[in-house]
């Protein structure tokens, strides 16, 4: 058994990349038309949820890519304490 933890910093990188990417992609602008003469009241409730759903996808990409930085972090902080824990056994062991 390793006394070592294997973090996959590669691993982890790419799929954050691509979490990011994906996120930016996100087409958050909800086409609608708000010249219509078509003024039912269903029409205004669906454009009202249109775009409270566009400020929620909006939010929810900002968290997202906080989300994905944090991860980032946490994972190279991992890997520091990692290689210390390591290096200090590996000391403690020869010395």
């Amino acid at each position: 058994m390793s006394n070592k933890i294997n973090i996959r910093i590669q691993e982890i990188e790419a799929s954050l990349e691509q979490m990011r990417t994906s996120s930016v992609n996100v087409v958050t602008k909800i086409p609608f038309d708000e010249m219509s003469p078509n003024n039912l009241s269903v029409t205004r409730e669906i454009t009202l949820v249109n775009q409270n759903l566009q400020k929620v996808i909006e939010q929810y990409k900002a968290l997202l890519l906080i989300h994905i930085d944090s991860t980032k972090k946490s994972a190279y902080e991992m890997l520091k304490a990692d290689e210390k824990v390591a290096q200090d056994i590996s000391s403690s062991t020869h010395g």
